[in-house]
């Protein structure tokens, strides 16, 4: 495995029980560094089902035991009702409850609190995203802020998985702050939070490495000292989903120009988060490691980041608990592409002129301005 620096942090995207191929991959992990995940990061960040992967190597479990919560609590959660059913399932607020989830976090988790884990281990740091619905934005939920303190760990994961239409929004308070925004004094204290990929942070890597780059600096965090992982949880192969999504109910193809005016909200998803996922990782390359490294004359004074996915075959639904084998298989490809240095590809930006700014890690092909 390509040797690692003085910090090491995890970045893990959301994805439903495609969690269970980033466990799988991080068994490998394991593996390969000789120690178990809860001792090789000193930092995790997560969205989602990230959430949950980054709240568990906080609280100290290893790859093995936070994939068998998943093992778990897949057919206890997304357990088939008559909510799922075609086309009620879109007719419902929410299709599965959460007292499942609620209870297997519980028997994991505990109780302890943000502020009880953050004094248990000083030296670890966790950033959780979350969407507040009321005042329409992300929050990020972490172990130094004192307004989170209160807060169970196993509610900070329920309120970073809460997705919509899959499960009803979460209720937790918020402590307001002196230095909350003035746009915020009509919103309640009991306030609803869905899931943090809801905005542009499905993929959490720009978000640690912020907190790596400006918020970590007085703890001895820098960007030539740290290693930064980001994992995805998979990606569905589009030609097989825009295949399926343009057959009509006679099995006729269709143009997207036939789509009726619901049917625009997949598509339309789809480009959020795929733009969203691939600006994050493009935004990290560029302005943490390629531009430091090229104002210091050396290549190894930006952050050293490694970005992995892995291409799936067949689209997985994120609550497709009959995949868990399969997802179990892809996980141990991705593990193998970790260990061996084999990082997405996610091209380049390309500047005002013909000449592109490459990023360490890409194919290094040429891109053209627009």
């Amino acid at each position: 495995m390509k040797p690692l620096r003085q910090n090491v942090a995890l970045a893990v995207d959301g994805g439903g029980i495609k969690g269970v191929l980033v466990t799988e991959a991080l068994k490998t992990v394991e593996e390969a560094a000789g120690k178990p995940i809860n001792e090789l990061f000193s930092l995790t960040a997560g969205t989602s089902t990230g959430s949950l992967i980054a709240a568990g190597v906080a609280h100290g479990l290893d790859a093995s035991a936070i994939s068998d919560i998943y093992v778990e609590m897949g057919p206890k959660i997304f357990r088939k009702s008559w909510r799922t059913l075609p086309l009620i399932e879109y007719l419902v607020n929410y299709r599965y409850g959460t007292e499942p989830l609620e209870e297997i976090l519980a028997q994991h988790l505990g109780d302890m609190t943000v502020g009880q884990l953050h004094q248990q281990r000083p030296d670890f740091n966790m950033v959780i995203t979350t969407t507040d619905l009321y005042a329409c934005t992300t929050r990020f939920l972490k172990l130094y802020k004192q307004r989170f303190a209160d807060w169970r760990l196993r509610d900070a994961v329920l309120a970073s998985c809460i997705v919509p239409t899959v499960f009803p929004a979460f209720e937790h308070d918020y402590n307001k702050q002196p230095d909350d925004p003035p746009q915020e004094a009509w919103i309640p204290k009991r306030r609803y939070w869905v899931d943090g990929g809801v905005g542009s942070y499905c993929n959490p890597c720009y978000m640690a490495a912020y907190e790596i780059a400006f918020c970590l600096r007085e703890k001895g965090w820098q960007l030539d000292n740290t290693t930064l992982i980001s994992i995805g949880t998979g990606k569905d192969p589009m030609q097989q989903t825009w295949k399926a999504r343009l057959r009509n109910i006679f099995g006729m193809q269709r143009k997207p120009t036939g789509l009726l005016g619901p049917e625009w909200i997949f598509p339309s998803v789809d480009i959020f988060l795929h733009d969203a996922n691939l600006e994050q990782t493009r935004l990290v390359r560029h302005f943490f490691c390629d531009a430091v490294a090229e104002r210091a004359g050396d290549p190894d004074a930006g952050l050293d980041f490694r970005r992995f996915d892995i291409d799936l075959d067949e689209a997985i639904a994120l609550d497709d608990i009959n995949k868990i084998p399969a997802l179990i298989e892809y996980g141990k490809k991705l593990g193998e592409m970790i260990v061996n240095d084999r990082q997405e590809d996610v091209g380049s930006f390309g500047c005002g002129d013909s000449t592109a700014i490459t990023s360490r890690g890409s194919n290094q092909k040429r891109i053209e301005a627009i």
